[in-house]
């Protein structure tokens, strides 16, 4: 998607939404016909395939940790419906329903690992074929590769208890709080603080500015923001706010695309 001409924002589409909130979409998870929860997710693509990324609990219905069921009612998820946006040959923006299952004779249809090499994380794959719709995706932002460290000032695009505003989904500004290069709890996950809500689970994390230090640890002064998705929000680093006060984490893009580029599937999935 080329939006280089348009006016509305430093990478807007033709109605004056920014491209990384129209590749957030909300999520909805249901049993059957039956809604369990709302959650959040993002679009990414390469040459074959369009990718719904979203927290590997969403899909789950389970702690990713403890691997206890969410649900109140012990009902895990098997049918997700994700709202959307695509784009049309005049770079028109479109809202849409995607609908699909989870899972086919009990095995997942969307990609994942749950080991500790892996993290939060699922992947849903969509072959690129002749008459579907094009799903906007952050590739279609400036990036720039900036250096993530803590103290860092971020982002994380979500819909908070299925909160939206005219259908984009809000973003909360977070810090990074742990040193990127160390485990937390032996776990591949950053820990960042920011008031973040239930439902924001599987947006994306993100810097976006104009100027900061890149990975070949030069200074990058710019005149327009550039963007850099560097992870996939997982949720509160505690449900005990006397101990975690607003402390939650991220899963770094690093898995995201070791699991696309591996097709990944490891761990088993109890759908019951």
């Amino acid at each position: 998607m080329d939006h280089s001409a348009n006016p509305n924002g430093p990478y807007g589409a033709s109605d004056g939404i920014q491209v990384l909130s129209a590749a957030t979409c909300k999520l909805s998870l249901f049993r059957d016909e039956i809604q369990l929860a709302t959650a959040s997710g993002f679009f990414t693509e390469d040459e074959q395939c369009w990718f719904l990324v979203t927290a590997l609990h969403n899909f789950t219905g389970r702690d990713f940790f403890s691997r206890k069921c969410l649900s109140p009612k012990l009902a895990t998820p098997n049918k997700f419906q994700a709202r959307v946006r695509i784009s049309n040959a005049e770079n028109n923006l479109q809202v849409c329903d995607l609908k699909g299952d989870l899972f086919a004779n009990g095995t997942p249809i969307f990609r994942y690992d749950w080991s500790d090499n892996g993290g939060d994380i699922a992947v849903f794959k969509i072959a690129k074929e002749q008459g579907l719709p094009s799903f906007v995706t952050i590739n279609g932002v400036p990036t720039q590769s900036w250096t993530v460290f803590a103290g860092l000032d971020a982002f994380t695009l979500g819909y908070p208890s299925a909160l939206d505003v005219n259908g984009t989904p809000v973003w909360k500004r977070v810090s990074i709080a742990s040193e990127p290069s160390q485990r937390v709890n032996g776990k591949n996950a950053t820990l960042i603080d920011g008031l973040t809500f239930s439902g924001m689970s599987g947006g994306p994390v993100l810097i976006n500015q104009s100027h900061g230090f890149n990975d070949d640890k030069s200074y990058v002064l710019g005149t327009e923001l550039a963007a850099r998705v560097i992870g996939v929000y997982g949720g509160r680093f505690d449900t005990d706010t006397d101990k975690s006060g607003t402390l939650g984490f991220y899963w770094p893009m690093e898995i995201v695309q070791a699991i696309i580029s591996e097709d990944r599937q490891v761990g088993d999935i109890d759908i019951e």
